[in-house]
């Protein structure tokens, strides 16, 4: 019996938050769902906690143990009986009205094949961390391939606990491989996010998807979350080369394709320079970076809104190797539609063009932290050596990261910076999202003497020549 919607819960072992996800989704103003919980094997209480709560929308399926988290989503479309399907985590809590809001806007606009929603951020106590995860605006709905040719520019990054689409599109071939094929689930590479923009751009090949304004879900941030299991680049290399051959579809593929083309070359150089252990990268890997840019910049005569993608390269390459004006050419201010992240890697740029340097505000001899370390932690540890700083270590909840080394540099578990005391003069913050006030917290919740710095403050709050930029410190 086909039904409207089908709400996919996945949980493992995480019962403490299971009975507030559950009881966010029974308590939709919507209810004309099938309530399907797939639990991939849990070892914990989670089967009571389930079987405790008495509703007849609940189907509760219970997997055998050494399951890939893939095979639990997978199984969710496969079993599911709803025409569409959102498919949640157990540790993220729906507002009341999510899912009649979203049903409202498919059902308005037929032909829509898929809806997400902005979300609010929460601690592991459920404490507010940041209002919207997506800055306040408007609603948007894009047309068929729209979302798939704005995506590069606007970073518009779907959360998946969110995510309403209709089942039928998914590919049933592919489905089946997944679902059938248990053994190719555990050959597949651990990695990041591609799902999150796939599904939707997936969706956006077959019609007009949309994307709700206003946070419907309480997205919890915490330390035992899978994507501290996940890698940080190689799945975004493979989520901008799928977009790619999606793009190839569309009309507007000679002006989208450059900008997808310059999101690979930025993150396949961010592959090359996190896992370099040495402090520099060798003459043929710079030259190979360097290769990479150029073939980039090729396509910038096409979109010149694809140079803001190469800035981190640009100021990676300027770093390592005297390179004329050449590497900046074509760095235009970015819009107002550009990210904050964005704005601030342009000042960056200039003022390394301009002779300066990013952290010359801080005393010579400081001993300082990186929160993160990905490639804007490798470009902060360039420029703390180039300012006589003593960089101690990355700092990063990425179990896949900790005891590794990025540019001659270890990169330890946040627990490393609750035993320094006074030893950690500066804890710089890496993050590109605007997500600082959380991090400032997150810092003083494991060393209440460390100053942190945003390098986002640090590029914006100075003009741009090669003179020290004041230094907003929180501490």
């Amino acid at each position: 019996m086909l039904i409207p919607l089908t709400v996919a819960l996945l949980t493992y072992n995480r019962s403490h938050y299971l009975r507030e996800a559950m009881e966010g989704i029974l308590a939709q103003t919507y209810r004309d769902f099938e309530f399907l919980i797939l639990d991939n094997g849990s070892t914990d209480d989670t089967p009571a906690v389930v079987l405790g709560i008495h509703d007849r929308r609940i189907r509760y399926v219970r997997n055998p143990p050494g399951l890939e988290v893939l095979f639990n989503g997978i199984s969710a479309l496969k079993i599911a009986r709803g025409k569409r399907i959102i498919i949640t985590h157990d540790d993220d809590v729906m507002q009341p009205t999510m899912l009649a809001k979203q049903m409202a806007i498919m059902d308005a606009h037929p032909g829509m094949t898929a809806v997400w929603t902005n979300t609010s951020t929460i601690d592991q106590d459920g404490n507010t961390i940041q209002e919207y995860f997506t800055p306040p605006g408007h609603d948007r709905i894009y047309g068929r391939g729209e979302f798939i040719a704005r995506f590069p520019s606007e970073n518009l990054w779907p959360l998946p606990s969110t995510m309403m689409f209709a089942r039928e599109r998914y590919p049933q071939r592919q489905m089946d491989r997944l679902y059938y094929d248990q053994e190719l689930g555990k050959r597949l590479p651990k990695t990041h996010g591609g799902d999150d923009v796939l599904i939707p751009a997936l969706m956006n090949t077959f019609g007009p998807v949309a994307f709700l304004n206003e946070p419907l879900l309480k997205y919890r941030k915490h330390g035992a979350q899978d994507s501290n299991r996940t890698h940080l680049s190689l799945g975004i290399v493979n989520t901008y080369k799928t977009l790619r051959r999606f793009a190839g579809k569309l009309p507007e593929r000679e002006q989208v394709a450059p900008l997808l083309d310059s999101h690979i070359a930025r993150f396949a150089a961010q592959h090359e320079i996190i896992h370099t252990t040495a402090p520099q990268p060798t003459p043929a890997a710079r030259a190979k970076l360097k290769k990479l840019f150029d073939k980039a910049c090729g396509a910038l005569e096409r979109n010149s809104e694809a140079a803001p993608p190469l800035l981190p390269l640009r100021i990676f390459l300027s770093q390592t190797r005297k390179y004329g004006d050449e590497i900046f050419r074509a760095l235009a201010a970015p819009g107002e539609e550009h990210p904050t992240a964005t704005h601030a890697l342009f000042h960056w740029a200039r003022m390394l063009q301009a002779g300066g340097n990013l952290l010359a505000a801080l005393p010579a001899h400081s001993n300082i932290v990186i929160l993160g370390s990905a490639l804007v932690s490798a470009l902060l540890i360039n420029e703390a050596r180039a300012h006589n700083l003593n960089v101690l270590c990355c700092i990063d909840s990425n179990i896949t990261r900790q005891d590794q080394t990025m540019l001659g540099t270890p990169i330890r578990p946040p627990e490393w910076l609750a035993s320094q005391g006074k030893a950690v003069d500066y804890v710089i913050l890496s993050s590109e999202r605007d997500q600082d006030a959380y991090l400032h917290e997150f810092i003083h919740s494991l060393n209440k003497d460390a100053k942190t710095l945003s390098w986002k403050d640090l590029a914006l709050d100075q003009e741009c020549c090669p003179h020290q930029p004041p230094m907003p410190v929180s501490n």
